[in-house]
């Protein structure tokens, strides 16, 4: 989504690469660079012997801001194919905006605002005199 209280929905280019991480911890969900074979299956966090590694390349979602898709696109040189999956692709991004609009009309038809307050917790230092 681009813009602020009138934002708008905007379709970027993306893909999907390597992380890096090799294992996770089942207990804690803490991700690691390094193998269970390499340090053991302790995890660093939770301290429970935990760890496992992905069975796949673990991989991340990487989005280009700024970068639509088919900005600067000329359609000329596109195989009948291509165009058919770029329609698809936009016929899909437009189906999704309406079912984010229809959520929205049933968020303001069936939810109400309400103000809660909660408190939260915070540790700090502070000198103190050794008088």
């Amino acid at each position: 989504m681009n813009g602020r209280s009138n934002g708008y929905l905007v379709l970027y280019e993306g893909a999907q690469e390597p992380s890096g991480y090799k294992s996770y911890c089942t207990a804690c969900g803490q991700r690691n660079y390094r193998p269970v074979a390499d340090n053991g299956n302790l995890c660093g966090v939770c301290r429970r012997p935990a760890r496992k590694d992905y069975p796949t390349t673990h991989m991340r979602v990487v989005t280009y801001p700024g970068r639509g898709v088919d900005m600067d696109q000329d359609y000329e040189d596109w195989s009948l194919d291509g165009l058919r999956a770029r329609v698809r692709l936009i016929q899909d991004f437009d189906r999704l905006a309406d079912l984010i609009v229809a959520e929205a009309v049933w968020m303001a038809n069936n939810c109400t605002i309400e103000e809660e307050t909660y408190m939260v917790e915070k540790r700090r230092r502070v000198m103190v005199s050794g008088e």
